[in-house]
């Protein structure tokens, strides 16, 4: 028996029953002040002079404050960068996000990476319908199937809320060619969500960015390559001048915008003119892994050394705009292997910095800047069905809209989302990363489970999948495991 390993699992399981004791003595309803681990955050982030009745007062003095701050040192997370993300314009989206996360404590123990206890993010495929016919589509959409009607869909978004998630993408499909999206997108933003959009962009002109800035807090448009090569992949002439037209007139509206691009075979050479047009719009930036499912067919991904090169390029322009800017989220990557990615150019350069993940990254002033490799872990890279889910516009739930619609987890309008969330065994093994496999090769170990990375990142599982027809095997996008594709 490993005793070294053996004592880490016990220390693990002792912090955990500290941690669940700790979190259920600031988490009981007050009669009077309502919710009061959501009272005790805005007190010490938002609120310093917010008034408590007395019993709430002692339990902030000496079971709250405490907790947080020891929280605080153990993430190496800076109480004021905190303070300014729940005092900013999403705060309420972060004030649900840090209550789940701190919850999730209670419900699933101290795991590295952490699972809150409920999705952070659900990302709402809103309809099969769409305007284009992309050949990488996830969702194979432009066929006519059952999606759920406008009054199925409130029922769907009141029991996202009451779930206390903390924020929805609408995608698709297109999302904006549903008649009720705005009315969806607004009842969002009045419940406190951070509300998304994916969108081609094509359908987006003056008056539909008017529309959006009043319902979304950042809107993603897809542009996967200059001209030509983007509307060859999009299937339709002319689709890049109107995408790039919505990225404009979203960005004359003061939204938050982010073009997303899909690296694959046939545009490897435009991903890198794409991410500067970005940055010279004053947009933000997205690499998307191309993963074969839906329309998507092998023979278009790209290799691992082509994704490696590809992202090391992107955290070295991400790396500087956040020595000179102090932004990490300018540019993002759904590969988890960017967070590693991140971490080595950092070193390299002598840098402490490491997540930057599509969740984003850590934006602290660089005087402020502590080792934050055990926020990294803590996050942990890829996130299907630990941070987030994704819902069917038949109201299916999947751990990831990557994955094909065979791993269904249930249904909205059916099943209790949380119970989902909390007991689902396929939600299990992809939330344990020892659960990772790894394959022998010549007396070596080869595979995600075996990689000294895996917490910090944990591989793209959708990936795992759709090659080896496990989401538990490894990641053969990453250049660690390129041995094993054939």
């Amino acid at each position: 028996m490993n005793l070294g390993r053996a004592g880490m699992e016990c220390g693990e399981k002792i912090g955990s029953y500290l941690g669940r004791i700790v979190i259920n003595s600031i988490d009981k309803p007050c009669r009077k002040d309502g919710a009061t681990l959501e009272n005790f955050l805005r007190r010490r982030y938002m609120n310093p002079e917010l008034e408590l009745c007395t019993g709430c007062e002692l339990s902030y003095k000496f079971l709250a404050t405490p907790t947080l701050a020891l929280a605080e040192r153990m993430l190496k997370v800076d109480r004021d960068w905190i303070s300014s993300m729940l005092k900013g314009r999403y705060g309420e989206s972060w004030l649900k996000g840090i209550a789940s996360i701190a919850r999730g404590v209670k419900e699933f123990g101290i795991r590295e990476p952490f699972t809150p206890a409920s999705p952070l993010l659900v990302v709402w495929n809103l309809t099969y319908k769409c305007n284009l016919r992309c050949k990488h589509c996830y969702e194979d959409a432009g066929k006519e199937r059952v999606e759920m009607g406008e009054s199925e869909a409130r029922e769907a978004l009141e029991k996202l809320i009451d779930a206390n998630v903390s924020a929805i993408a609408f995608s698709g499909g297109e999302p904006l060619v549903r008649k009720d999206f705005f009315e969806l997108a607004k009842r969002a933003k009045k419940a406190g969500l951070y509300v998304s959009v994916a969108s081609n962009g094509t359908l987006i002109d003056e008056k539909m960015a008017r529309k959006l800035r009043e319902v979304a807090d950042y809107v993603e448009i897809s542009i996967d390559g200059l001209s030509e090569k983007h509307d060859t992949f999009r299937g339709i002439p002319g689709a890049f001048e109107r995408a790039l037209n919505g990225v404009k007139h979203c960005l004359n509206e003061g939204i938050d915008v982010c073009i997303a691009t899909t690296a694959w075979r046939g545009n490897l050479e435009d991903i890198l003119k794409v991410a500067q047009m970005a940055n010279d719009l004053g947009a933000r930036f997205i690499h998307f892994n191309y993963i074969p499912v839906g329309r998507g067919r092998k023979e278009l991904d790209i290799s691992p050394k082509e994704r490696e090169d590809l992202l090391e390029e992107l955290a070295r322009r991400n790396l500087e705009n956040y020595v000179k800017l102090g932004r990490g989220d300018l540019i993002l990557s759904t590969a988890p292997q960017f967070g590693r990615k991140t971490k080595e150019v950092a070193q390299l350069q002598g840098i402490d910095y490491l997540v930057s993940t599509h969740y984003g990254g850590i934006n602290l002033p660089i005087e402020k800047l502590r080792s934050i490799e055990s926020t990294a872990n803590f996050i942990g890279g890829c996130g299907a069905g630990r941070l987030y889910l994704a819902m069917e516009p038949n109201g299916d739930l999947l751990p990831c809209t990557f994955f094909p619609r065979e791993v269904k987890l249930g249904n909205i309008l059916e099943d209790d989302l949380l119970e989902v969330w909390k007991k689902d065994q396929i939600l299990e093994e992809l939330r344990d990363r020892k659960k990772l496999w790894y394959f022998r090769k010549e007396n070596r170990k080869v595979g995600c489970g075996a990689c000294e990375d895996k917490l910090i990142c944990g591989g793209c599982r959708a990936r795992a999948l759709a090659y080896f027809g496990n989401y538990l095997a490894p990641d053969p996008g990453c250049v660690r495991n390129a041995e094993l594709i054939s």
